[in-house]
């Protein structure tokens, strides 16, 4: 090992940060049922009316996908709105 300091602050900086700072997105939730295929939830937060809207993934109709693993990613997405994440 040629430099135990820097594994030792990256280390560090895995265990003690948030979700939030480690890059996961608290408007997206992953549901799994047993009676339902799997899907993602987003929550949108809508600026003309102050609310926010909450939408169920039902399909990808189109996906580009870079060549490079890190880098945006265009889809377009086929979703229903429902009413909340605790109701989807």
């Amino acid at each position: 090992m040629n430099d135990p300091r820097r594994l030792m602050r990256a280390s560090f900086v895995f265990l003690f940060s948030s979700t939030e700072e480690l890059g996961f997105d608290p408007t997206v939730r992953f549901y799994e049922s047993h009676n339902e295929p799997a899907f993602f939830a987003y929550g949108i937060n809508d600026t003309t009316d102050k609310q926010t809207r909450y939408l169920k993934l039902l399909s990808l109709i189109s996906s580009h996908h870079p060549v490079r693993i890190t880098g945006r990613d265009a889809q377009v997405r086929r979703v229903i709105k429902v009413n909340s994440f605790e109701n989807p």
